[in-house]
Order: C-alpha cells, then structure tokens, then sequence
C-alpha cells in the first residue's frame, strides 16, 4: 500500500544518510588518526635529533677536555724537564765557577 511504500522510502532515505554520516565520520577518523601519527612521528624525530644534538655535544666536549688535559699533562712534563735541565746547568756552572775558584 501507499502508506506502507513510503515509510520504506522514509526508512531507506534514513538509513541512506546515516550511511552517509558514517562513512563522513569514519573518514574525518581516519584523517585525524593520519594527522596524529604524522605529529607523533615529528615529535619522535625531533626528539632524536635533540638527542643526538646533546650527544655530539657532550662527545665534543669530552674530547675537548681530553685534549685540554692531555695538553696539560705535557706542559707540566715540559715544565719538569726545563726545570730538571736548569737544575743540571746550575750544578754544571757551580762545578766549573767551583774548579775555576780552585785553580
């Protein structure tokens, strides 16, 4: 009957446009859930670079205190040596000004 055929029309238009709305809402779903993993991804990568940043940082600055050190090591070696040497020339110029007073 009339009535009968267009509560079915009504049901399928109905049932029509809450397809609609579904598939639209599964898609908006599916774009933010894209849109989150891109933002999650660049925050991850951004977070690495930071972290390998500070970690090249930290490496150079360790080499740089062991070259700071190293090269303090030497100066004082070289320090040592000078003053051993001085100490040598002062007791050789002793000995000779001693064996020259002798004479």
């Amino acid at each position: 009957t009339r009535g009968q055929s267009l509560k079915e029309a009504q049901l399928a238009r109905l049932r029509h446009d809450a397809e609609q709305e579904s598939k639209v809402a599964r898609n908006q779903a599916i774009r933010i859930a894209g849109m989150r993993s891109q933002w999650e991804s660049n925050v991850a990568h951004s977070f690495d670079n930071k972290l390998i940043s500070a970690i090249k940082k930290a490496a150079a600055e360790e080499r740089a205190i062991g070259r700071a050190v190293h090269l303090g090591v030497r100066r004082q070696h070289l320090q040592e040596l000078v003053a051993a040497d001085h100490k040598l020339w002062e007791s050789e110029l002793n000995a000779r000004g001693l064996a020259i007073s002798r004479r």
